[in-house]
């Protein structure tokens, strides 16, 4: 830890206080303006829950100029992703502007840090209102599927990233913080919580070949992204167990499967889609199984493994692939 991530021990936590001292901040903070005493007092990050339940943050500007005293603390960032739930998107862009202007002053991992929480914060803003599955699905029922319909399933069925708080058991005495998943707990989650089986559900058994090429073509460039996004922020590598290695045990339908989410279900869709797609065009299955072998990343290498058993490619490129 570097002396630019000052942990702030020294503040009072909620922990550290009597019933009548929270009473007591709560008619202080209550009786003036809430922005500039929060930004001269500084207290804890360790507080947000309780100013929350005292309906001390309906300000949208409160938090990231609370937050902004804050930017250089460790600590600051562990309190800020254990009450996450609290920050709107609103409160992210200002809080994002702030720390475009003292990003050069800061540790770059704690830069980092800063990033993923708020792309945390947009990504579960945007999953909250838009329900966009619920709108998509009963347009895929009726058959609907036109380009600006894939387009929006392609996106509701590519993983977000989310962050969380670190398991205790995984932190002891004396461990190296280098990384931002040393720091919380980094997951990706797909939209809605859509499962395999929901997409099926929904999905046209009777879509064309084009169609499902498509879908199939779409969904993989979304999981290339996605992966090289995982890998930038230190949770993804193609050498060792990795997150899509805990999300995906198996490929092929497999009780395995059960519980995992995460990777998963994008997995398991483009999987099923391109064993239907070689039913009806083994050509173009052909194509995009070559498309997968030569992928820079290991998860989509799994893919071209799968495809390889199917009967309708031959063992000549069932060898190649292995």
């Amino acid at each position: 830890m570097t002396s630019g991530m000052d942990d702030l021990t020294s503040k009072n936590t909620p922990v550290d206080v009597s019933e009548f001292e929270r009473e007591q901040l709560r008619f202080f903070l209550g009786s003036g303006d809430m922005v500039g005493i929060l930004g001269e007092v500084n207290p804890s990050l360790a507080w947000l829950p309780i100013l929350a339940g005292m309906n001390l943050l309906t300000n949208n500007a409160i938090l990231p100029v609370w937050v902004e005293r804050n930017f250089f603390s460790l600590g600051a960032v562990k309190d800020i992703v254990e009450n996450i739930r609290f920050f709107k998107a609103e409160s992210a862009g200002i809080l994002e502007s702030r720390l475009n202007a003292q990003r050069d002053a800061l540790d770059p991992l704690l830069a980092r840090c800063w990033r993923l929480i708020i792309r945390h914060i947009h990504n579960s803003e945007r999953s909250t209102l838009q329900n966009a599955w619920f709108q998509l699905a009963p347009r895929l029922r009726q058959g609907e599927l036109s380009a600006e319909v894939l387009e929006r399933l392609s996106g509701i069925l590519t993983p977000k990233l989310f962050v969380s708080k670190r398991l205790g058991w995984y932190d002891e005495p004396g461990r190296k913080v280098e990384r931002p998943g040393d720091v919380f707990s980094i997951k990706y989650e797909v939209e809605d919580g859509i499962s395999e089986a929901d997409f099926f559900s929904a999905w046209p058994r009777t879509a064309s070949a084009p169609v499902e090429e498509q879908l199939v073509r779409m969904l993989t460039n979304s999981l290339a992204g996605v992966l090289a996004d995982a890998i930038d922020v230190e949770v993804e590598s193609n050498v060792g167990l990795s997150i899509t290695d805990v999300d995906v045990p198996s490929i092929a339908q497999h009780e395995q499967n059960a519980f995992h989410k995460g990777f998963l279900p994008i997995v398991r869709i483009v999987a099923e889609l391109w064993s239907r797609l070689a039913n009806k065009s083994v050509h173009v299955a052909r194509a995009i199984l070559l498309e997968w072998l030569s992928s820079n990343f290991r998860l989509v290498h799994r893919l071209a493994l799968f495809a390889a058993a199917d009967p309708s490619i031959s063992p000549q490129l069932a060898a190649r692939v292995l």
